[in-house]
């Protein structure tokens, strides 16, 4: 399911109306019969004018509807009013008497658009997409009906589902019927046609498409197998799941996007026009970065698209690019469905840039293979400092990803300016500045200490820098100097001092550092 538009309001005309509206899916016809039952009750005489005077309500129905018709001596429907995605029609019928009521149908279809089409309505042997909405009378209500072998390929809250042998009935669980507009999704799977792409460790990609569309399996088969290698080398981990599948899907039931990755069901739904290369590859590699593995959308998005890139040779879209009056920070993301207006859809737009953009500088500063072991480390929750024991977090933040990209990658790569990648961060409005306050000195100081004492820098150190409690860490470091110059002193090599030189190295907590120094003075 995905939202439509909005519904228009309902006129004040006096008259009473109550709709049934029912939305029936005919993939045999190639469209939706819809049919709306309507009742209008006039409960006063004289409300509209003088006897024998015609009288109207109002409905609305999608843009594009044919054969649109009202049953009814005398009744007439015509066009009022034309809207974004629904057009006021104008139902006209002889004078109803007083507290009489007046019975009407109004039919009309959704005919089916082919692939590409600009229509909202896609009807197959295998898939169809299509919107179902209430209309603005007093009193109103909603179905849509798939037939059997049409399976819902998601649904959103608010509705209930009632499937039998011949039919599933979807229904809004609410009574808000006359602002209802939701856009299904549905496929029979038994007649989808599907090609199977195979990693080299075994896992399989499932391309499903339209029997009318195979140009479109061909060429997302092909920019799967080219996709793939790449992609597990980005990231030095295989495919994480046995099948994935890539379904086709109408371009409107993406709305703002051109693909979707849905990580419950291993299911990547592409858009029918979606055939560029950057896109298939950009919804295969949320398999990685996706919201069970990343904590913020910058890094899932960003880390996304910029696998997306890298794989086909392209380079992120410059950010300076855009002209964003009173700029944009990636803390603050903003889904391209919420988006109203071209400055809005702007801003999401530079989202994708700049975090692609942040991790395309981290890349060209520290290389692809390190930056492949950054990705690695945070997808396998592996220690970003020496020594810690428990660095794993689930769902990463923007600090994880920071310190993954500092100690796994720019500083084995030899990099030496320790606030490199923070003043991305800072740039891209991923951080505040306050927020790294004594993050850099400290690391400063972690490095020479781990230069000094190698693997046997005491865990509290490693463990505060990772916890991002850099005071702790810095007294640690302090405490550890002191107790190397005091073991300078002593007898090298002897046993005391290897024992102590071990003790430092399990040390927790400042506690036991305090206690080690002052073993060290009494040997020294």
């Amino acid at each position: 399911m995905s939202s439509g538009p909005a519904v228009v309001d309902a006129a004040g005309n006096q008259l009473e109306t109550r709709s049934v509206s029912s939305f029936e899916l005919q993939p045999d016809e190639g469209r939706v019969a819809v049919s709306v039952n309507l009742s209008i009750l006039n409960e006063g005489a004289g409300r509209d004018g003088a006897k024998g005077k015609d009288q109207s309500v109002p409905i609305v129905i999608q843009k594009g509807a044919s054969d649109v018709q009202v049953s009814g001596k005398g009744t007439q429907i015509s066009l009022a009013e034309k809207g974004d995605f629904l057009d006021t029609y104008e139902v006209t019928f002889p004078r109803i008497g007083k507290n009489k009521t007046r019975k009407l149908q109004i039919s009309y279809d959704l005919v089916a658009g082919g692939p590409d089409s600009p229509r909202a309505t896609r009807v197959n042997e295998a898939y169809a997409h299509f919107c179902w909405h209430g209309l603005p009378t007093d009193r109103t209500t909603v179905k849509a009906t798939l037939p059997e072998g049409y399976e819902p390929q998601t649904l959103p809250e608010g509705v209930v589902v009632k499937a039998n042998e011949e039919r599933t009935t979807l229904k809004p669980s609410g009574r808000k019927y006359a602002r209802w507009l939701q856009c299904v999704e549905s496929s029979n799977p038994s007649q989808l046609i599907e090609e199977t792409v195979t990693s080299d460790s075994g896992e399989a990609v499932v391309i499903e498409g339209w029997p009318e569309d195979p140009e479109w399996v061909d060429a997302v088969a092909f920019q799967v197998r080219t996709a793939l290698p790449a992609l597990t080398s980005w990231v030095d981990l295989p495919l994480p799941a046995e099948e994935i599948t890539v379904r086709q899907s109408a371009t409107q039931a993406l709305p703002g996007y051109d693909g979707s990755f849905d990580r419950h069901n291993a299911l990547i739904r592409v858009g029918e026009t979606a055939e560029r290369s950057t896109v298939i590859t950009h919804e295969l590699a949320h398999a990685w970065f996706n919201e069970s593995t990343m904590g913020e959308m910058w890094m899932i998005e960003g880390g996304a698209e910029w696998a997306a890139k890298l794989t086909h040779g392209f380079e992120c879209q410059d950010p300076s690019t855009f002209d964003l009056p009173g700029g944009a920070k990636l803390r603050d993301w903003q889904m391209a469905e919420t988006a109203a207006g071209r400055s809005d859809g702007d801003r999401v737009a530079y989202q994708y840039a700049a975090s692609c953009w942040i991790h395309q500088e981290i890349t060209e500063a520290m290389g692809v293979e390190h930056m492949s072991d950054v990705n690695h480390a945070l997808l396998e929750g592996l220690p970003k400092y020496a020594g810690n024991p428990d660095p794993a977090v689930a769902n990463p933040d923007w600090r994880e990803w920071l310190d993954a990209v500092d100690e796994v990658g720019l500083v084995p790569a030899g990099t030496t300016d320790l606030e490199f990648a923070e003043r991305l961060l800072l740039e891209f409005g991923v951080a505040l500045p306050r927020e790294l306050d004594g993050r850099s000195e400290a690391r400063a100081l972690y490095h020479a200490v781990l230069d000094a004492w190698g693997d046997d820098t005491p865990v509290v150190v490693s463990r505060s820098m990772d916890r991002w409690a850099f005071e702790d860490a810095t007294k640690a470091i302090d405490i550890t100097n002191a107790i190397m110059r005091e073991l300078a002193g002593a007898e090298a090599g002897s046993s005391d001092v290897e024992t102590l030189t071990a003790d430092v190295a399990a040390a927790e907590t400042l506690a036991e550092l305090r206690s080690l120094h002052e073993r060290a003075a009494a040997l020294a």
